[in-house]
């Protein structure tokens, strides 16, 4: 194109630019950025946009941020999409400050945010356990009305939790109720399960009242904790009586389930969503409200378990005495072969006994008609017959005994 005389414009270069970029090379396109200045033309938004992108998908953030700095010292007016680039690739890299400074400085800069930006901040955040920092730009995304679910406030939720702040937790549930995001169930079980954990359960029975006023349905996962924690703390008495309201709970949306009434905590909701929805509601809530093994385990006092011992004892002696039984079995049928033979050929399948009644009968020929030597007595072969008959039947039986289990017992 040069050697025809046919000079390349923006366009041509940002080409080159964005190729290289695909080909995962930012220092070519960064070649080709230098080349538009040195032709005497202007980069423009796209131009920079470009190798910033490549270097972040690099993984190169510092390279990025400078990148950034010299299209503002340019002149050239980054835009949203070349904040968030710069701004996302510092929040992969968990420097959370830089990413933080970012975004200050776009909003210098006189450009709004957008949902990329406070995702990437809110999570970075949140990722480094900084949960003060997180809701603050949480709730500037609550105020610019980018938040488009619930998911951002669980974020922050999970990081108080994670700091072992369960009263900053049940602050934010209040301040999402308060703002028109409704917390679900798993949302009131995760702070209940953080008081629990720092055996307070009475702060988490608060929080399943809040649930009940706030007309979210309790479940196991909702007294479970609580009922660990009680007991933890030596209170089975206390563990005891809310394992019972909770049975008791659940044997009343049992009963209003065919009956079409809704659960005592429900009754304050919108006609609109009684009905169907009531009875679904009534069959999830007896299905949600069954004990955990879990909770009634947390409960089981010391006589239960010493019973339980006592049955596993029984079990044990029981085990010990059948194979007491089987060893002297075992014994009596190798002390008495006359009297196990009776019973063992007959438990004998059809082949073995042909087999060995023929390993028998060659080995008792095989004497009996060899020729005798001279002087050999002929009594003393008659007496190697019954000896190897003897022996053949022995070894018969003891090939049998370490089968007899599959077999029943004779008396």
């Amino acid at each position: 194109m040069i050697d025809n005389s046919v000079a390349p414009n923006v366009v041509t270069y940002n080409t080159m630019i964005s190729a290289w970029a695909k080909a995962a090379n930012p220092r070519k396109a960064l070649e080709y950025l230098e080349k538009i200045k040195d032709d005497g033309l202007q980069a423009n938004v796209i131009s920079y946009t470009t190798v910033v992108n490549a270097w972040a998908k690099a993984g190169k953030p510092e390279k990025a941020q400078e990148c950034l700095d010299s299209m503002r010292a340019e002149g050239v007016n980054p835009n949203v999409v070349t904040y968030n680039t710069v701004l996302t690739a510092w929040a992969k890299a968990k420097q959370a400050e830089k990413a933080d400074a970012v975004l200050r400085s776009m909003q210098t800069a006189g450009l709004t945010p957008d949902m990329i930006s406070y995702k990437a901040i809110i999570t970075v955040w949140c990722s480094l356990c900084c949960a003060e920092r997180a809701e603050l730009w949480l709730w500037r995304a609550n105020a610019d009305g980018l938040l488009e679910n619930a998911s951002l406030h669980r974020d922050v939720l999970h990081a108080w939790i994670s700091e072992k702040r369960p009263a900053a937790a049940y602050a934010l549930l209040g301040k999402m109720s308060a703002s028109g995001w409704t917390p679900d169930v798993t949302d009131y079980n995760s702070v209940v399960a953080a008081w629990a954990n720092l055996d307070l359960p009475e702060s988490a029975e608060e929080v399943v009242e809040r649930m009940k006023l706030d007309g979210i349905m309790p479940n196991s996962h909702s007294y479970g904790p609580i009922i660990a924690a009680w007991t933890k703390l030596g209170d089975t008495a206390r563990a005891a009586s809310y394992s019972e309201a909770m049975q008791q709970e659940h044997s009343e949306i049992s009963k209003s389930r065919g009956k079409g009434h809704s659960p005592p905590w429900r009754k304050h909701t919108a006609p609109a969503k009684m009905g169907t929805q009531m009875h679904e509601d009534a069959a999830i809530s007896a299905k949600a409200l069954r004990p955990m093994p879990s909770t009634q385990s947390a409960i089981r006092g010391k006589e239960e378990c010493a019973s339980f011992t006592g049955a596993q004892s029984a079990h044990r002696a029981k085990e010990h005495e059948n194979q007491q039984q089987h060893v002297q079995t075992d014994f009596k049928l190798s002390i008495s072969p006359a009297t196990a033979s009776v019973g063992l050929w007959s438990k004998l399948s059809k082949e073995n006994v042909a087999i060995w009644m023929v390993v028998i009968a060659v080995l008792m020929c095989s004497v009996v008609w060899t020729p005798a030597s001279e002087g050999e007595d002929y009594s003393l072969k008659a007496l190697d017959s019954i000896l190897l008959f003897c022996a053949s039947v022995g070894l018969t039986m003891t090939m049998r005994v370490p089968y007899k289990r599959k077999f029943s017992k004779t008396p």
